[in-house]
């Protein structure tokens, strides 16, 4: 499933041109989080606009680690990061708050964490967002 693909655009050089990447309605597991973390350590996402991971069924430890990949780098292109409906919580808005700070996402008009466990920790990222501010055109931030 999304897992092999995923391990397969890990090794790809070629797929730095893609441009959006979604991956909604796909149950990645630690698998499948671990394979898209290495894609985009590995510069194989570095055009990447949009990333949409909606309803993955991705843990708290599963949107840090994916989080702290795109920290990595500079991500001058990624406009659109979608994570809404998973189960994130604190470990998240913690990595999601630091990226956000470092100011490694300049372009990223839209944030989009709907329906998520983040519960008072949803402060960390909205101090993250608003401490790089201003933001392109876009949504914005939704929780």
């Amino acid at each position: 499933g999304a897992a092999a693909l995923l391990e397969a655009l890990a090794q790809r050089a070629g797929a730095s041109r893609l441009r959006l990447l979604g991956l909604n309605w796909n149950v990645l597991g630690r698998r499948g989080t671990s394979a898209l973390a290495a894609a985009t350590k590995a510069g194989v996402l570095d055009a990447l606009e949009e990333l949409h991971v909606q309803r993955c069924q991705l843990s708290d430890e599963d949107g840090a680690t994916l989080v702290e990949a795109l920290a990595q780098r500079s991500r001058t292109s990624l406009r659109w990061l979608d994570l809404c409906r998973n189960q994130l919580g604190s470990r998240t808005a913690g990595a999601m708050a630091a990226a956000l700070q470092k100011g490694v996402l300049p372009a990223l008009g839209t944030l989009a964490l709907e329906r998520n466990a983040f519960r008072d920790s949803i402060c960390q990222i909205k101090a993250g967002w608003d401490s790089c501010a201003p933001h392109p055109p876009g949504d914005g931030f939704s929780i």
